[in-house]
């Protein structure tokens, strides 16, 4: 039986800001931000953020990097992903588990992504999300790794 999800206010106000960021001019450095404390529905919101850039015709083919520090945040963002957009290819590259360059959205960690990987060659996402931003600092090479 699927979840029902009942969006809070603060999270749709969220995902309006989020949509009025995403149709800036392509020329223009983008960085979003979202923070919300903890257990308030980050992921989910930012699921729906994902949800409703592949809802555009413009967005329907973005590929998408979701990244965390933890396996437990990893196995968090699978989830919610997969709960919010069922048609697209989620896999995970995370230790033993490897997600393929055809992929729609890979979530796995940090570590990982900041590594080449073979598997991966050819999956260059438009979309990153960093969950944990805060752990992001100009001399931790594994996120500036990632980055690049």
């Amino acid at each position: 039986m699927k979840k029902v999800f009942e969006k809070r206010r603060y999270q749709e106000r969220t995902v309006e800001a989020f949509k009025d960021w995403s149709v800036l001019p392509v020329e223009q450095e983008k960085i979003a931000t979202i923070l919300l404390p903890t257990g308030t529905g980050k992921s989910a919101t930012v699921a729906q953020c994902f949800q409703w850039l592949y809802s555009c015709p413009e967005h329907s083919n973005k590929k998408m990097f979701w990244a965390a520090h933890r396996k437990e945040l990893i196995e968090q963002g699978e989830e919610t992903l997969k709960s919010f957009i069922s048609d697209k290819v989620i896999e995970v590259e995370m230790g033993k588990r490897k997600a393929t360059s055809s992929a729609d959205i890979v979530v796995g960690s940090v570590q990982t992504f900041a590594r080449n990987r073979k598997n991966l060659e050819g999956f260059i996402p438009d979309y990153i999300f960093i969950d944990e931003w805060h752990h992001f600092h100009e001399d931790n090479t594994q996120y500036n790794g990632l980055l690049e």
